[in-house]
């Protein structure tokens, strides 16, 4: 990792510092004379070639047979010991990333599992079967308010009735009216295949909300009123 504070009061800091960036074994001095004052605009071109001969006078460059220009030894080892460590660091955030990615994959993957486990106390599997098979075009929201626990929606049946579903987490009611729901599953408090479709469509995008509505319901059953 670089220290963004730039070291000017030393050459030889300075010098590693400007090689950090570089990343290269080498360079021909043309090229390093035009790097630093155009490309990291560290220094002025004319303080540039002085700050080059600088370091080569006092042996922190050397010169290479093909007329490039490298570090001097010690600075090599001190510049090696650095890229050492930055793979070091790198590998230990990639690896906190990868566990962080893992654990929120394991934390979703168990959300999923709670959403259609806490569905299924409501459903049977033909319902299930049903409400896979309306179409989410047929669903229009009309209103979605986790802060007031509020889930208003419209479906269109089969047969081209419209159907209202209203849900209140305060209210602890579900209001619904179709025949199935309204003949069948609000005695035995259970959910028809438009209340199920809704919860299956919502869950990808408003998880958190349709898990806390099914946790309410699942802990408190009782308290809740399924009506017309």
């Amino acid at each position: 990792m670089i220290d963004f504070k730039i070291p000017k009061e030393s050459p030889q800091e300075l010098l590693l510092y400007i090689w950090k960036i570089i990343g290269l074994p080498y360079i021909t001095k043309e090229d390093l004379s035009h790097y630093i004052p155009f490309k990291l605009s560290l220094l002025p071109p004319e303080k540039t070639k002085i700050f080059i001969r600088k370091c080569l006078d006092n042996n922190f460059l050397k010169i290479n047979l093909d007329n490039t220009i490298s570090l001097s030894d010690d600075l090599e080892r001190k510049f090696k010991s650095w890229q050492k460590k930055s793979k070091e660091n790198i590998k230990k955030k990639e690896s906190i990333f990868r566990d962080g990615v893992k654990t929120l994959k394991k934390f979703e993957d168990n959300q999923k599992s709670k959403l259609n486990i806490l569905l299924k106390i409501f459903l049977d599997k033909g319902t299930i079967n049903r409400a896979v098979s309306i179409s989410s075009d047929s669903i229009k929201i009309l209103e979605l308010n986790p802060n007031k626990g509020i889930l208003k929606a419209e479906i269109l049946g089969s047969k081209n009735e419209s159907y209202l579903i209203e849900i209140s987490l305060k209210n602890k009611t579900i209001k619904h009216n179709c025949h199935d729901y309204l003949e069948r599953r609000a005695p035995k408090k259970k959910f028809c295949k438009h209340i199920a479709k809704l919860f299956l469509d919502l869950k990808e995008n408003n998880k958190e909300f349709i898990v806390s509505i099914l946790n309410d319901i699942a802990d408190s059953v009782n308290n809740w009123n399924f009506i017309n």
